[in-house]
This record gives structure tokens, C-alpha cells and sequence, in this order.
């Protein structure tokens, strides 16, 4: 996958850097923006037509730099196997089975609006 997803970022890529994680723009991206998105389809899951309109927006975001359906699969990948690698031991079957939920059903959303546009 990495690094043949550096072309979706342009915007971030600086002359002299090797890696788009060496951009601190991309950092702040990553923290910020991509953090409190899971942090607000995590807050919102007992309320659907706001998580909706969060996955809505995500995605409507994202087209503007077409961003496939294909793309979204990939992405909960990535996700996933960092949360996995982030919490290390304390990565429970239980923990894998809820957050492969999640994850997968937000990003066959966003998926799916990427298909239709």
C-alpha cells in the first residue's frame, strides 16, 4: 500500500522529504483531522443520522480528490492494523472483532458514496 498512496497527498509532498510522515502538515493532518473523525463515528454510533452525516461528509470531502470505493476498503485496513499495532497486548479478539465492525461498515459507507459519484 505505502508508499503508492503518497500521490493522493500531494498537497503535503515538500521537496527534501523521503516520506510524507516527515511533512508536519501531514502530522497535524493525521492527528487532527483523521483522529477526531474517529473520534466523532466512535461518539455517535447510538445516533445514526449524525454518524451518517459525519461518514457523509468524510466522503463528500474525499471525492473532491477521488477517492474510490476500492481506496476506502484499503483505508480501514490501514486503520485496523494500526489500532493492532498501537495497542499491542491489549489487542483482544473482542477489541479486533468491534473495531473490524466499525471500521468496516464506515468505510463501505464512504465506499459506496465514492461508487455513486
Amino acid at each position: 500500500m505505502y508508499p503508492d498512496y503518497e500521490k493522493y497527498f500531494i498537497k503535503f509532498k515538500k521537496g527534501g522529504q523521503s516520506s510524507l510522515f516527515d511533512n508536519p502538515e501531514f502530522q497535524k493532518h493525521i492527528t487532527e483531522n483523521v483522529m477526531n473523525s474517529l473520534n466523532a463515528i466512535f461518539d455517535n454510533l447510538d445516533k445514526e443520522d449524525k454518524l451518517k452525516e459525519i461518514l457523509n461528509t468524510i466522503a463528500t470531502n474525499h471525492s473532491k480528490r477521488n477517492v474510490k470505493k476500492q481506496q476506502y476498503e484499503t483505508l480501514g485496513k490501514v486503520i485496523l492494523e494500526v489500532v493492532k499495532r498501537g495497542l499491542k497486548e491489549s489487542y483482544t479478539t473482542e477489541l479486533e472483532t468491534s473495531w473490524t465492525k466499525i471500521i468496516t461498515c464506515a468505510m463501505e459507507h464512504m465506499g459506496n458514496i465514492a461508487g455513486e459519484k
